[in-house]
């Protein structure tokens, strides 16, 4: 990493003088650039082309692509601009783009946000007016709110239809969340006047910060630039030394939204927040609500962030409601995040067979890969010694078999996953990383003896990723495991490095000044056979039903993601042969289990049930177009909630024949453990409404049954019994309860 900072060092050339660009059909702009920004601006250029690890020059890129990218970055919908804007833009400044940002020159990116400022104030003055007006509540027209793969309206009357019909979608969406008319369109008038305040407060810094993020997306969905002030609270984030919710959130379309639950937070234990909800309203203890939609992120964080041990009440619509006027709200307690305070723990699972003997498996949760590094030293927990404890413990209890639970794990850090993994299967390759780095080059290589060496099973789901993808792929690929799951994971297999710019400036007239910083995809990680889970993930041997596997989740949704490849293992093989595990799953044997699952999601009540539930969530997801009309959509939300009360009474049968379970925590947390919040990404969406519920005992019910894991103890009990019978039972003990 030095000898690549010094050799960038040199390419951080002094900026030249560069003519304006004049576009005389754009606006001019109010912003100017600091020559810090064009130094940054440049820097981000080069760092692109020679650190990230598709080594492509910006000159791959048309100037056309470049600006439809900002274009869409500001006005993700196409609400404001035109048809008619994009052609004179690309006509205007498509063809010196890439030579003005190389010597940092971003007066293009100004005169295109100027226009956009133009467009939006305009259409602002036009929505007060349309706001001063009632609207027709039984219309026969319908509205399609995801606009991202729509072209770009006409100017005229094209728009104004456009609009007409997004602000009758908007006041629709609040009358169906039982807000009053006329609240309704104070909260609209009020949301469009924010809109307004922000358009005026925008600065030459957050148009730089948005445009150089959204080029890093150009080469991949994790590349990002971070102006000083974010990169300051992704400073904070790093060093948890926030006080907060524990959430990692972001803006899309207008909406804050949850991209990631930091375990240990207040968000994550509360059980009541996913990744993907939508915040909509931010309340402090006892003060009404405030709407926040449109507003810009750096406010919302400020709004949910403050003093420990306070109340925030969020307003949200949940990532898998059906109808986006869904509203719940969820009153969290604002604590200190501690990455690891939400520790791995076990389960035991008691099965009877008959009046006097039980049969006993484990299950180990584990929500994250944390551990010891630069920030908290080496006495900090780890992952791998409180696995390691947590197996025995389980063994204490008589266990014949353990799951590892990876549902939920989105990763940590490297080290962690290999030597997790080597508790499974002793010494060998666990990762390899490409491009690789001389002082890491045995990073990936575990070096000692297998801890436990009993049956396993791992389940996962499209929210494992990264670390977690490499355990559950290493082990499936040594056999020394049964993978069962979502169709797949998550498919992230690369690997993001932050470089401050600080350094670069360090013997320049910028040195001490506040600088950004770049986030960018540097290396690609494959499993000890060469395989990538880059985008395809790893499959399960066993596949389940699953509701993610209906939703857009996973790195190949994502826009620009790296491709999928391979660096076979020429060792591979011999590896393998070295290996002599007794609890080896073949070929023969993964078919076998396959096949008795199968059995089992064609025949059980539950799996027909689950079935039954997916078809109706798919139906609902397949939506793309609302009507206008109040009383129909009112119609379709009542038999929305009818059919999910009737979920949630299937659902609460089916937990009361869950076997008898009890929990283990490690002894410095059982004094003051936390309930345990199984994770619940393969249960039903949870209800929108259940915060009104006046039947928590059966939502509780509901919510404790966990169909994915029901089986995976299934399918581990007939590893087990094949293993030891040499044959696969023809029905497992609880099957046909």
């Amino acid at each position: 990493m030095r000898r690549l900072l010094l050799s960038l060092s040199l390419l951080l050339l002094p900026i030249l003088s560069v003519s304006s660009l004049t576009a005389t059909g754009l606006p001019e702009s109010s912003h100017e650039a600091t020559p810090l920004m064009r130094q940054e601006t440049s820097l981000m250029i080069q760092m692109l082309e020679h650190q990230h690890i598709k080594n492509k020059r910006l000159e791959n890129f048309t100037g056309k692509e470049i600006i439809e990218q900002f274009m869409t970055a500001v006005d993700s919908q196409k609400l404001f601009f035109t048809r008619e804007d994009f052609d004179l833009i690309k006509a205007e400044l498509a063809e010196g783009i890439v030579q003005g940002l190389r010597v940092g020159d971003l007066e293009s990116l100004f005169q295109i946000h100027a226009l956009y400022q133009k467009r939006a104030q305009e259409r602002l003055v036009l929505i007060g007016e349309r706001l001063t007006k009632p609207f027709a509540l039984n219309s026969d027209q319908t509205y399609k709110p995801d606009r991202r793969e729509s072209d770009w309206a006409d100017g005229g009357t094209e728009m104004e239809n456009l609009w007409e019909r997004r602000l009758h979608y908007e006041y629709l969406q609040l009358l169906l969340a039982d807000e009053e008319e006329e609240e309704a369109l104070g909260i609209l008038e009020r949301r469009y006047e924010r809109m307004r305040s922000n358009l005026e407060d925008t600065t030459a810094q957050d148009v730089q910060e948005v445009f150089l993020s959204h080029l890093g997306r150009l080469y991949d969905p994790h590349t990002a630039f971070f102006s000083a002030d974010s990169f300051e609270d992704f400073r904070i984030n790093m060093e948890l030394a926030l006080v907060g919710i524990g959430a990692v959130l972001s803006t899309e379309d207008g909406y804050c939204v949850i991209r990631e639950l930091m375990p240990g937070g207040p968000a994550a234990l509360s059980g009541e927040l996913q990744v993907e909800d939508r915040i909509v309203a931010v309340a402090q203890e006892d003060e009404e609500p405030v709407d926040v939609v449109d507003m810009r992120l750096r406010h919302v964080v400020r709004k949910i962030r403050g003093e420990k041990d306070t109340e925030v009440t969020l307003t949200i619509i949940p990532a898998d409601a059906t109808d986006s006027s869904i509203r719940r709200q969820v009153t969290l307690v604002r604590d200190t995040i501690e990455l690891t305070a939400r520790r791995s723990h076990a389960e035991v699972f008691s099965f009877p067979i008959n009046e006097e003997e039980e049969f006993s498996l484990g299950v180990l949760t584990v929500p994250s890969f944390y551990g010891a590094d630069a920030r908290n030293g080496r006495d900090a927990v780890s992952v791998t010694e409180d696995i390691r404890k947590l197996i025995g413990k389980l063994e204490e209890a008589g266990v014949s078999g353990i799951v590892l639970d990876f549902r939920g794990n989105s990763g940590g850090l490297l080290r962690e996953a290999v030597e997790l993994t080597g508790l499974f299967v002793g010494s060998g390759p666990v990762v390899s990383i490409y491009p690789v780095e001389r002082r890491n080059r045995n990073q990936g290589i575990y070096r000692g003896e297998a801890f436990y060496e009993g049956p396993l099973a791992v389940l996962v789901s499209r929210y494992s990723a990264s670390a977690s993808e490499i355990v559950a792929g290493a082990l499936q690929s040594y056999g020394r495991a049964i993978v069962v799951g979502d169709k797949s994971t998550h498919g992230k297999g690369s690997v993001q490095e932050m470089a401050s710019f600080a350094p670069f400036f360090a013997r320049t007239p910028f040195r001490g000044e506040n600088t950004g910083a770049a986030k960018l995809t540097v290396r690609r990680f494959y499993l000890p056979d060469g395989e990538s889970t880059q985008k395809h993930g790893v499959s399960p041997d066993i596949s389940l039903p699953s509701f993610n596997n209906h939703l857009p989740i996973g790195e190949a949704s994502l826009p620009r993601a790296l491709g999928w490849d391979k660096r076979p293992n020429k060792d591979w093989e011999k590896i393998l042969a070295g290996k002599n595990f007794a609890w080896e799953i073949d070929d023969d044997l993964r078919l076998g289990l396959k096949a008795n699952s199968l059995v089992r999601q064609k025949e059980l009540p539950e799996f027909l049930f689950f079935d039954e539930a997916i078809e109706w969530f798919k139906e609902r997801q397949e939506r793309t177009e609302y009507s206008l009309n109040k009383e129909y959509r009112r119609a379709q939300l009542d038999a929305d909630q009818e059919f999910r009360e009737y979920l949630e009474k299937r659902q609460a049968e089916f937990a009361k024949k869950q076997p008898a379970s009890s929990e283990i925590r490690l002894e410095e947390e059982e004094e003051e453990a936390a309930p345990l919040d199984r994770v619940r990404a393969d249960d039903l969406p949870p209800d929108p409404e259940l915060g009104d519920s006046t039947d928590r005992e059966l939502a509780e019910k509901a919510e404790n049954f966990d169909l994915h894991l029901m089986e995976t103890l299934r399918i581990l009990h007939d590893l087990i019994q094949n293993t030891r019978q040499n044959g696969l039972p023809e029905a497992f003990a609880y099957r046909g309860q």
